[in-house]
């Protein structure tokens, strides 16, 4: 991660910053995104980018340094990181609702395809990651279902499974599938929550049943 500081009222998204040559590109105007070999040898991540005094990091430390005034700040994060936290959650939720349907925007304010727009494409990206870290968990998702198959009980109608900073939102259609029971998680509720929330800007959102059978019917 890195920060690059302007000079007067410059904001993010009037400058581009090329990763390979470390130099500012100037102007831009923040089309075709910004390029990362690493975002994409992982998928689902991209550069992030954000103004640091929206933000509320001035004065705070950012990758090791203490940020500056008009400074802009970026990061290799997930899709759907607005606050850069290295976190996606209901804060960059909040971030992307306070926004939705703004044009000519910025990474921080919900825009993760770069196009300039705030809208379902750039949600759906942020729900395909919801609940994920940057950093990614060394519980796979992979553990989480063995767990919940080895603790299951016949007289038990569902599973819950509990706290948000883990993985366990990948393993639920496999436990559902395997147990023949409706699981839920916190990530997952917090995300269906979400979704009716922004329901009435959005209309009818694509099911997710890759999420578990709580995500699969949004619309009813």
């Amino acid at each position: 991660m890195f920060g690059a500081s302007f000079g007067g009222t410059t904001r993010a998204g009037h400058a581009g910053f090329d990763c390979r040559a470390f130099k500012l590109i100037w102007p831009w105007n923040g089309a075709g995104g910004i390029l990362s070999s690493n975002a994409a040898a992982q998928p689902g991540f991209a550069v992030g980018y954000g103004d640091a005094a929206d933000l509320g990091l001035v004065g705070q430390t950012f990758g090791g340094e203490t940020v500056e005034a008009n400074s802009v700040l970026f990061r290799l994060t997930r899709y759907g990181d607005a606050n850069l936290d290295g976190q996606v959650n209901l804060g960059d939720f909040n971030r992307l609702a306070a926004n939705f349907g703004a044009s000519n925007s910025f990474w921080h304010r919900g825009d993760f395809n770069y196009d300039g727009n705030v809208n379902l494409s750039d949600f759906n990206l942020l729900a395909a990651n919801f609940g994920l870290s940057a950093a990614g968990p060394e519980v796979t998702p992979q553990d989480w279902a063995r767990l919940a198959k080895e603790n299951d009980r016949p007289d038990a109608d569902g599973i819950f499974l509990s706290c948000t900073n883990t993985r366990q939102i990948e393993a639920i259609a496999d436990i559902e599938k395997t147990l023949g029971k409706p699981v839920v998680n916190s990530n997952q509720a917090v995300l269906w929550g979400a979704v009716k929330r922004l329901s009435a800007k959005v209309g009818a959102v694509k099911p997710m049943p890759q999420l578990g059978r709580l995500m699969a019917n949004l619309n009813a």
